[in-house]
């Protein structure tokens, strides 16, 4: 379920009462118990949720690329960018087509080839090269994308069809809403995959985080409300703004635990 490792998170703010919540929330055994002791609140995804964005100074400081300890830790910043350029690909997909929308973007030579070869060539092109540890949730999160998206896909044809279809049919905001929903996690199993895999063994640190991403997406799906960005402009600072704003609201919906 998750294997990325941690860095050393901060101490001291707001990050101590995370890691008590956190702590108590993967030692709970389905059916055990909730979790809460003393008639505090009980451990829950959502409260470790909220307690995250909070540490990471909210959505606003997030998705404006200067979330992290302090303000200071950049996270957000690669994912912004790269929700901007996803949403302009997607936007153009609908108006012009797949073929055509690779070729202004400079990246014909993607026309014609398998499934895998133009997935990872999206990866490449929207996404820095994973040089740091946020820029690596960046690109595992638009790899998620992709993988679930054209699962079924082999030949050019077929993610021609796959991408027209579902831009069509979902919209750029919710593609990016489910982006941003998998940096979230990603950003998660970073953060506590490895030290709660010492505490409590693979198996429950994997169990609690696979209750982690199904709560992200439930409450994704149920909670949010945006509206569809598919025509807008998505070119420049425009569309670096229109991903900012979509990757707050989303971020949002977790800042109030359930």
């Amino acid at each position: 379920m998750g294997t990325s490792k941690g860095y050393g998170m901060p101490t001291g703010g707001e990050w101590t009462p995370l890691k008590n919540e956190a702590s108590r929330f993967v030692k709970v055994i389905a059916g055990s118990g909730d979790g809460s002791s003393g008639g505090s609140t009980p451990a829950s995804p959502g409260r470790v949720l909220e307690r995250y964005l909070g540490a990471l100074g909210g959505s606003r400081k997030v998705s404006s690329g200067r979330g992290g300890a302090g303000g200071s830790g950049g996270i957000g910043r690669s994912a912004g960018k790269t929700g901007g350029v996803l949403g302009g690909f997607l936007s153009g997909v609908n108006s012009h087509g797949l073929t055509e929308t690779l070729r202004d973007l400079g990246l014909s030579d993607l026309v014609g080839k398998s499934a895998d070869e133009v997935a990872n060539g999206l990866l490449d092109a929207f996404c820095a090269p994973a040089s740091t540890l946020d820029e690596e949730a960046v690109r595992t999160a638009l790899s998620d994308v992709y993988s679930e998206m054209l699962e079924a896909a082999e030949t050019y044809e077929e993610v021609e069809r796959i991408f027209s279809e579902t831009v069509g049919e979902k919209g750029v905001t919710k593609i990016l809403v489910d982006f941003f929903g998998k940096y979230l996690y990603r950003l998660f199993c970073r953060d506590f995959y490895e030290g709660w895999q010492k505490r409590v063994g693979a198996a429950q640190a994997n169990r609690k985080l696979g209750d982690v991403k199904d709560y992200i997406f439930s409450s994704l799906k149920t909670k949010f409300a945006g509206e569809d960005t598919t025509h807008k402009n998505w070119s420049g600072r425009e569309g670096q703004l229109l991903s900012q704003k979509i990757m707050q609201d989303t971020l949002y919906v977790f800042e109030v635990a359930q």
